[in-house]
């Protein structure tokens, strides 16, 4: 288990955060994303659909759902504020979706974390953006 409190938060521990948010998506862990995600969440997909924390964490755990099987993240930089931290990079992901089979996604993404009052930090905003998208000249 990850701990989320922290005398002094680092980039090092913010980027860890991060990541044992993907690993708890891959592996349908709802008490671990209950441990990470603020009760505040609000996840934007590509599409532009919203969820909260609550909906966020049963489609995780859903057996019949989209199963996350490999979250990979590239150019990563984390800014740190005063009790809130950004992080933001490019993630690649395999995903199966049922009744299609397996799914690659190439996404930006940008998520904020904040130290909340009990002293965790948790993820209180996600946005993921297709990359594969082509640039405006």
């Amino acid at each position: 288990m990850i701990e989320n409190k922290f005398e002094s938060i680092t980039v090092e521990d913010v980027m860890n955060l991060q990541r044992a948010v993907a690993d708890a998506m891959i592996n349908g862990d709802g008490d671990a994303l209950e441990r990470l995600l603020s009760d505040e969440l609000l996840q934007v997909h590509g599409g532009g659909t919203l969820q909260n924390k609550k909906s966020f964490i049963q489609n995780r755990k859903d057996p019949n759902g989209i199963k996350y099987k490999v979250i990979n993240s590239t150019h990563v930089e984390v800014k740190l504020f005063p009790k809130c931290a950004l992080i933001r990079g490019n993630l690649d992901v395999l995903e199966y979706i049922p009744n299609y089979g397996d799914v690659e996604g190439r996404v930006r993404f940008a998520s904020v974390w904040a130290e909340e009052k009990d002293g965790a930090w948790r993820c209180i905003h996600s946005q993921s953006t297709d990359r594969t998208a082509k640039t405006a000249q």
